[in-house]
């Protein structure tokens, strides 16, 4: 009998289903993987999430899996996948770095309606993950600690403050 895959609109519904807790106050999360995930090893059921996440994984061994698609998790390793496919994946060595889930409706409310046309990779079917230098890594590791600072925060604005343009 073949598997149900279950649908999850948020990252605090998916945890909740794992026996877990997160934070989550609007349609956009961002926790340490090392927090979410502090066992390995750890394999995750497949399941249909209907939002977007971006990984970033500074160290950690594992797989990713899009569409029956399986991507290396290694360290300096960045994920994009948008909603609607079964995905899942397994933590081999523990991993450490960001997730980040964020739905449609919070890009439109705090970005704007016409966030697809400005953006059109996240409408795009399966991006695969990337492997970018230790150094462009960096950079993206630390926007992720700024982020979650800010997410933490108390401000009122934190949400625009999070997506704010430069």
């Amino acid at each position: 009998m073949a598997e149900t895959i279950k649908i999850y609109n948020s990252m605090a519904k998916f945890y909740v289903s794992m026996g877990g807790a997160l934070n989550q106050e609007v349609d956009f999360t961002i926790h340490r993987l090392e927090e979410i995930h502090s066992e390995a090893p750890y394999k995750s059921p497949l399941f249909r999430a209907n939002y977007y996440s971006i990984v970033m994984i500074s160290s950690g061994q594992g797989r990713y899996i899009v569409n029956s698609h399986f991507y290396d998790m290694k360290p300096c390793t960045i994920y994009f996948s948008n909603p609607g496919h079964v995905k899942g994946f397994e933590v081999y060595k523990q991993a450490n770095g960001f997730v980040i889930t964020f739905a449609e409706s919070f890009l439109k409310q705090y970005v704007h309606e016409e966030i697809f046309n400005e953006f059109p990779f996240l409408i795009a079917e399966i991006v695969p993950p990337q492997y970018p230098e230790l150094s462009i890594f960096q950079n993206f590791h630390d926007l992720g600690t700024q982020l979650l600072q800010e997410y933490n925060s108390t401000s009122t604005y934190k949400f625009k403050i999070v997506l704010r343009n430069k």
